[in-house]
């Protein structure tokens, strides 16, 4: 199996929540995972392959001889506490790291088990994710404010910038002061979005909730659960539930002792899964598959990209030498069978290099090898 690298993601969160546990499963590591704070100092990085159900139809399809899937980065990050952006626990070690990627997954410990300790004596998600999200709201209104003087500086000795950018920035900072993050607040000159991209709060983020099999089973556990999710979406905050006990069970299964398992705690798909597609959405990520020369390949680009763009994900030069893209829909190419069965029923579209690519589309690019 060959990979494609799309995307990666920061786990972050309070020190013992089961960050690196979480880690560990998702990239298939074994990165130590110890019951004491600040065991994760240095961040640790694995790959995770996201597990496209797609793929699995598009493999009965066509049986190619390899598959190359799209993956995630995953960041393991030392844990935060309160007082971090002032040096308390790690301090500022984090910053580096978080800067790097491109989203964030915050780990929320819903879980209850008296043999694992909590920092703060006690769980309590909500409380836990307001003392994080706040140490990287300060931490950003430090940089913020630091780089507004700097820049105000330079303009006063003739540096120009983009029309809207110092008026933006002084904007993100007033959104930070509110405390409020910094994605809030990104409409603005492209130079503003460039400069955000190092924001700890202008990155896409949501939550993983790590959770038992209680919060899957028992009654008033499964009503915790519930209200927690509930209270995240009424901020507009996406999350998925993730039980750690579950995903060791099926990791070893058959996909289809996995899907019997997964139906048994009434799950969609696994953690794994539910963690891969939330940081794809949280991207605004969609997939685009290719089959030449027996080779299956999923591939991940922005949505509204153009064929020219996708063109060029594969290959610069097929970028740079495109002819047209031949196009046929996900549900056109199974429905159908195959992309001669598409043809032969006109499913099979040509199209420019304006096109916009749509998720799921199956593209054929033809480009002048000769050029």
């Amino acid at each position: 199996m060959i990979v494609n690298m799309s995307y990666s993601c920061g786990l972050v969160g309070l020190p013992n929540v089961g960050k690196t546990t979480i880690f560990n499963i998702l990239t298939k590591s074994s990165a130590l995972a110890e019951n004491y704070p600040f065991c994760t100092k240095d961040s640790n990085v694995g790959v995770a392959v996201i597990d496209d159900p797609r793929v699995h139809e598009l493999q009965r399809i066509l049986r190619p001889k390899s598959i190359r899937r799209a993956t995630v980065k995953f960041v393991d990050i030392a844990g935060l506490v309160k007082d971090a952006h002032k040096g308390e626990g790690l301090g500022n070690q984090f910053l580096h790291y978080i800067r790097e990627v491109d989203a964030l997954a915050h780990v929320l410990r819903v879980f209850e088990d008296e043999r694992v300790t909590h920092i703060y004596g006690d769980v309590n998600p909500m409380r836990d994710y307001e003392i994080v999200r706040l140490e990287l709201i300060l931490a950003d209104l430090d940089t913020v404010t630091k780089s507004l003087e700097k820049f105000k500086k330079e303009v006063k000795a003739g540096k120009t910038f983009e029309p809207g950018f110092i008026e933006g920035l002084e904007t993100i900072k007033a959104t930070l002061e509110a405390g409020k993050m910094a994605i809030e607040a990104l409409n603005g000159p492209r130079q503003l979005k460039a400069y955000a991209k190092s924001l700890l709060t202008g990155k896409p983020f949501f939550i993983i909730l790590n959770i038992s099999e209680s919060e899957l089973s028992e009654e008033r556990y499964v009503e915790k659960l519930e209200s927690i999710i509930t209270m995240l979406a009424e901020e507009n905050i996406p999350s998925v539930p993730f039980c750690v006990s579950i995903e060791e069970m099926i990791a070893e299964m058959s996909p289809e002792e996995k899907k019997q398992t997964l139906e048994e705690y009434n799950m969609p798909m696994s953690g794994v899964d539910l963690t891969c597609f939330a940081g794809l959405k949280a991207l605004d990520l969609i997939t685009f598959f290719t089959t030449v020369s027996d080779e299956l390949s999923a591939w991940t680009i922005k949505a509204n990209s153009t064929a020219l763009t996708a063109a060029g994900k594969i290959h610069s030069d097929i970028a740079k030498n495109f002819v047209r893209a031949e196009v046929i829909s996900y549900q056109d190419f199974v429905q159908l069978r195959g992309e001669l069965n598409a043809k032969n029923a006109g499913r099979m579209r040509l199209e420019g290099k304006d096109y916009i690519v749509q998720d799921g589309d199956v593209i054929r690019f033809r480009f002048n090898k000769a050029a």
